[in-house]
């Protein structure tokens, strides 16, 4: 997106909050003072630059970088016919064929997230491999999401057992 020279700086940290404390400190002295000094290295003067951080945990950020974000977004959940086309193409990357209601029923567990879709669908690919099936298909999804305790809203047996615990309740 540009540099120092034109005064375009942009740097992009995915999943923040795994940054040490170390790091974050870091961040903090680059965002306030414009410069960072790492140990035992001399001070580091840093150009203008722009800082978007992304994050799934933003509670685990420390306050003082929390708040030097001006702007905040949160981002929507994908929405399932989306998460279908990304279901469609992460099984052809990946050398598996599944039929068009096993797509289906992998993008309405996946919790409109990719990264939970695909995720289900490699473990759904490792029932069917050990089932000996050569397409996955709505049947054998199913089957395996059920094995694995995953429902129809894609929450597993430790999702429902802390909602449980949330509300006071117990599930079979």
């Amino acid at each position: 997106i540009g540099g120092p020279e034109d005064g375009r700086c942009v740097v992009f940290v995915d999943e923040v909050h795994a940054v040490c404390r170390k790091g974050m400190l870091l961040l903090l002295s680059a965002l306030e003072d414009g410069w960072f000094q790492p140990s035992g290295a001399g001070r580091f003067e840093l150009a203008e630059f722009t800082l978007i951080a992304a994050t799934t945990n933003p509670g685990e950020l420390p306050r003082p970088l929390r708040e030097r974000f001006t702007v905040r977004e949160v981002l929507d959940y994908y929405p399932e016919p989306t998460l279908e086309r990304i279901v469609v193409r992460y099984a052809a990357l990946e050398g598996l064929k599944l039929d068009a209601d096993a797509a289906y029923l992998v993008a309405a567990v996946g919790r409109g997230t990719p990264r939970v879709t695909t995720s289900l669908l490699r473990r759904i690919a490792v029932f069917a491999r050990v089932g000996g099936d050569e397409v996955i298909t709505a049947e054998t999804a199913q089957e395996a999401l059920e094995r694995l305790g995953v429902d129809d809203f894609g929450l597993d047996r430790q999702d429902r057992a802390i909602l449980d615990a949330l509300t006071g309740q117990s599930s079979p």
